[in-house]
């Protein structure tokens, strides 16, 4: 949605992540100065980029924050049409061109170009834009200055970036606003509003394997980081939630960790005792999702349809998916 300021408009919501697409992807030169990026940018600009031969980005960011992603640092620096600095003190969110400023909340990560789910996440994005020109040049002018001040990238810089954006990847920032009832209520309440949120059930079988277990055990204690979550031998969607439902072969039901799988996850292999390989996907457990720290408080009804939701799930026999928007077929007919 959008409002008019006089000749700025204050856009939120999905109306401002059209609008931070449609600035990012069009044909002026742009300067921007954005603390925190993702790689997700990379496709749209080096499509934009190769139909726009002589566009031309300036862009200040803060890579020592553990925030840009390394490899969107790489590819502006081997960008001939790029120029990127960083500010470690930089917190801003201003985009420009010769004709429209962008100012707002919204970083170019995932969360800021809507792929995570940012309003179940609790954040909500809005940007004021306008044509004015007298703001304008107060923008550029500032540019300017900011751009002086800031740094050239270089090697070590990308080297110790590479090194934050690890940790910061074992330990992703997820929005915990309180919100009263519990996940299953909120769905069953407005199941529209969970469509494309990326949230699953992971039921499984069985448990990690010895060998899955000792790996797990040593990623985390090389990784100095405790609540690591791993999934042995799945294949499961990144930039992802899941809730971890245990399903026993003979029928024992527990409903487990809420986790993260970040974009790019850490995926460590395994070697079977019987020469055999395998691999563990990891995460991290998070208290909570969109502010939810519990899936269900009625644990007894929600249990009796676990079998159900198996079945419909995606994966094999020792372990399944079930996208959450897509569980109203099964429990709609259950109260719980």
């Amino acid at each position: 949605m959008n409002k008019s300021l006089n000749s700025q408009t204050f856009v939120f919501g999905s109306e401002n992540t059209k609008l931070l697409k449609r600035t990012l992807n069009g044909p002026d030169d742009l300067d921007c100065v954005v603390a925190f990026w993702g790689s997700e940018i990379i496709s749209t600009l080096r499509s934009n980029l190769k139909r726009n031969p002589k566009r031309k980005l300036r862009i200040i960011c803060n890579l020592q924050s553990g925030a840009v992603n390394p490899e969107f640092a790489e590819f502006c620096l081997n960008s001939k049409q790029i120029q990127i600095k960083t500010d470690p003190r930089l917190h801003s969110k201003v985009i420009f061109s010769k004709n429209e400023y962008v100012v707002g909340s919204a970083n170019i990560s995932s969360n800021g170009l809507g792929h995570e789910g940012e309003e179940l996440k609790g954040w909500m994005e809005s940007s004021i834009t306008g044509k004015d020109s007298v703001i304008l040049q107060s923008v550029a002018n500032w540019f300017v200055s900011e751009w002086g001040k800031a740094d050239k990238i270089n090697t070590e810089m990308l080297k110790e970036a590479k090194i934050n954006w690890q940790k910061r990847k074992h330990n992703p920032t997820v929005m915990t606003v309180k919100r009263h009832g519990d996940l299953l209520q909120a769905i069953l309440k407005d199941p529209h509003a969970f469509n494309d949120k990326n949230i699953y059930l992971a039921i499984y079988r069985s448990r990690h394997s010895p060998e899955g277990q000792k790996k797990h055990e040593k990623v985390e204690q090389d990784a100095g980081i405790k609540d690591l979550a791993s999934y042995e031998n799945w294949s499961l969607p990144e930039n992802s939630f899941f809730i971890d439902i245990y399903y026993g072969i003979r029928g024992a039901i527990e409903i487990n960790d809420m986790n993260y799988i970040h974009a790019n996850p850490l995926v460590a292999k395994i070697k079977y005792d019987d020469g055999h390989t395998g691999s563990l996907v990891f995460g991290k457990c998070v208290g909570s999702i969109g502010g939810y720290k519990k899936l269900c408080k009625n644990t007894t009804s929600f249990k009796k349809i676990v079998p159900k939701l198996f079945s419909a799930g995606k994966g094999d026999d020792d372990g399944r998916i079930v996208d959450i928007s897509q569980i109203l077929e099964v429990f709609s007919k259950v109260h719980i």
